[in-house]
């Protein structure tokens, strides 16, 4: 029994949460949509609200496009020293600065190494060069001496020649000419004695007499045989002088002769190559020294340009302005190098406006427009300039590929510069091409398109609407010139409204 009550309890808490859980789901759906209605509502009250009410007036025909403040004078602070270093001090980003302060301090370590180099390696070179003229000159004195006693030996060649041509040889064939002849001499004497005695033979028949007579006959042929003897060698001496003796003397004079004029020419070519590897030793010296002083003059001025100043009164900012993408952390320790653009000094008293007009919108702006500037950080503040420069070709918006659209780097000029102008602002520049007096112009999101037909809703007098078509004519980025359709405090939505709302044609 008591189990019975117990579950009929539990039973009817149960239903009770349910109750609850039903009732607490119905209000908040409720609530939730009485919230969507009351949206809806002021949705349809705010649409109601945009309307706009025709009026005449002159239409201000233009192109908007935004653009940047920029210095048309900028000053780059670059190191020009043409060698790698690091920065060791920067001026700090934004400061102002005057012409002539210290902006940049490169770390000089590596050229005061190279200019200590440099010099120990100029006072060695001149030592050298010192020592190769002293060479030189001992070189010249002894190359004098052999070229002297080569002379002196081609001149002993030559007189020896001469001397044997002249004398020794003439006085050799006289010589033995006359031994011939003296020879010969003898040879008739002892011929005619014996031809005496031979013609005289001994009478007497004395013993005595005749062994003399034989005596003498033999002796006169003996000097005959002695004679013809000495007549031969005599002879055989000349020809053996003749076919020997001269012809090799002659070649050993000549020989002489020919070696020394070879040795002088010998001596002359070993004096021109020493003169020129002398000189050749010289002139790289000279060329050596030469190009050491320079590479020491040129550390030297590198070593000026260690330390960079303000080429101008300005504000310091970091890198190129104009490449933002593109510039490094600039900050003390990094490596830099020549032509690095390491900061910008602008001139902000003549203050310019970039503008990149696109290809489109060429054939509208012309230079000599008049243009109204809003700066984004302050577009309540107008300015009023005129397009100063519109380059003659177009380039890529993204300079290296050739698909992104092409703009003209136009230039426009302040009629009037402010403090308020700084490098970098950006601004909204509507490009004033032409006026069109005492017209109707409605606002551009008024206007709906039907393939080739232009309409708007108009307001009717019981707070409804109706479609109208109109004809529309010139347009800048907000308001339509209106030809026909409408006429002025007319009414019109700039919206769709309500299509149960729309009333018929």
């Amino acid at each position: 029994m008591k189990t019975d009550r117990k579950k009929l309890r539990l039973l009817l808490l149960a239903i009770a949460i349910i109750a609850a859980g039903a009732l607490i789901y119905l209000a908040w759906s409720y609530t939730h949509a009485e919230e969507k209605a009351n949206k809806a509502e002021q949705k349809i009250n705010t649409d109601v609200d945009r309307t706009f009410t025709l009026k005449r007036g002159d239409l201000v025909l233009g192109i908007t496009q935004p653009g940047t403040v920029s210095a048309k004078k900028k000053h780059r602070v670059v190191p020009q020293a043409n060698v790698r270093s690091t920065i060791v001090w920067i001026i700090e980003e934004n400061a102002k600065v005057k012409k002539g302060d210290i902006v940049v301090k490169l770390d000089p370590t590596d050229l005061e190494n190279r200019i200590l180099d440099g010099k120990i390696e100029l006072e060695n070179l001149e030592k050298e060069q010192e020592l190769a003229l002293e060479t030189q000159k001992l070189e010249e004195s002894t190359q004098a001496a052999n070229m002297k006693a080569a002379e002196d030996r081609v001149a002993k060649a030559d007189d020896a020649l001469r001397k044997y041509l002249r004398f020794e040889r003439r006085q050799k064939r006289d010589s033995l000419d006359l031994n011939i002849s003296n020879s010969q001499n003898k040879l008739d004497e002892a011929r005619e004695t014996y031809r005496n005695y031979k013609a005289n033979p001994e009478t007497d028949t004395d013993e005595d007499k005749q062994k003399a007579y034989k005596k003498n006959l033999a002796n006169a042929q003996s000097s005959i045989d002695s004679a013809e003897n000495e007549l031969e060698n005599n002879e055989s001496s000349r020809r053996l002088w003749k076919m020997y003796d001269d012809p090799s003397k002659l070649k050993a004079l000549y020989n002489e002769v020919d070696q020394a004029d070879l040795n002088m020419e010998k001596v002359k070519v070993a004096i021109q190559s020493s003169r020129a590897r002398t000189n050749r030793s010289l002139h790289n010296y000279t060329r050596r020294i030469r190009r050491v002083r320079e590479n020491l003059e040129q550390n030297e001025k590198f070593l000026r340009m260690m330390t960079l100043y303000a080429p101008a009164d300005g504000i310091v900012i970091y890198g190129n302005p104009d490449r933002p993408h593109s510039n490094p952390d600039i900050k003390p320790g990094m490596e830099v190098w020549r032509g690095m653009i390491l900061m910008t000094i602008p001139e902000m008293s003549d203050m310019v406006v970039n503008l990149d007009l696109p290809e489109q919108y060429r054939s509208k702006v012309k230079v000599g427009d008049r243009v109204v500037i809003s700066p984004d950080s302050m577009p309540s503040v107008k300015f009023h300039g005129t397009v100063d420069m519109i380059p003659t070709l177009p380039v890529n918006i993204i300079f290296w590929d050739s698909s992104s659209p092409k703009v003209y780097k136009s230039r426009i000029r302040f009629d009037k510069q402010s403090e308020l102008l700084v490098n970098g602002m950006s601004v909204q520049i509507e490009v004033i091409t032409s006026t069109i007096k005492d017209t109707l112009f409605i606002p551009v999101e008024a206007i709906f398109e039907d393939k080739e037909r232009f309409y708007v809703y108009l307001q009717t007098p019981g707070g409804g609407n109706k479609e109208v078509d109109v004809k529309i004519g010139e347009s800048n980025d907000r308001f339509v010139q209106i030809l026909d359709g409408l006429k002025e405090n007319d009414i019109i939505y700039l919206y769709r409204p309500h299509q149960g709302r729309t009333e018929t044609k």
